[in-house]
């Protein structure tokens, strides 16, 4: 992995291997911390070894500024998570994701998975990856008025795996 600037850094992908990078927000609501997921646009370049990706964070990172990071790669039917701290202009991967829980889902007969609360500022603690696609599923939008509150669902396809990434504290 390569490291530029202030508010980027670059991934080298095999051909068979996607990887996606999400930044991990920390608010405070309710005197509770509330942790959640925000995938990070990149832009591709081919390259002899491979893909090179290049991810933006969308504010600029000033020194001393320290962002929490999952590197989640998928392809050939694996996946792997890691943690990553960016820091003045430096990528420093970790091991494991001790945070970030990941489940995966499956229905034979596809179904709509529901369980995506959004926080007031519309961000949210659980992202659904398709590993074939190598991308995140965009839920949809709706109001569950038991709940009071909006809520996000995916369509699941039948007979295909997705992973679900969930912040904890």
């Amino acid at each position: 992995m390569e490291e530029f600037g202030n508010n980027f850094f670059t991934v080298l992908d095999p051909e068979d291997m996607k990887t996606l990078a999400f930044l991990i927000n920390k608010t405070q609501e309710d005197e509770e911390n509330v942790y959640t997921l925000q995938k990070l646009d990149c832009s591709v370049k081919s390259d002899a070894g491979g893909v090179k990706k290049t991810f933006y964070f969308n504010d600029s990172t000033s020194e001393g500024d320290k962002k929490d990071l999952v590197l989640l790669t998928v392809g050939n039917g694996k996946a792997l998570l890691n943690s990553a701290t960016f820091e003045t202009g430096q990528l420093s991967v970790g091991k494991k994701a001790d945070f970030v829980t990941y489940k995966k889902l499956y229905s034979a007969e596809g179904a709509e998975y529901t369980d995506i609360k959004y926080t007031p500022n519309f961000r949210r603690p659980i992202s659904i990856i398709d590993p074939d696609l190598g991308d995140e599923v965009k839920p949809v939008l709706y109001y569950d008025s038991d709940a009071n509150e909006v809520k996000a669902k995916i369509k699941m396809l039948p007979n295909k795996s997705y992973i679900a990434l969930e912040v904890r504290d």
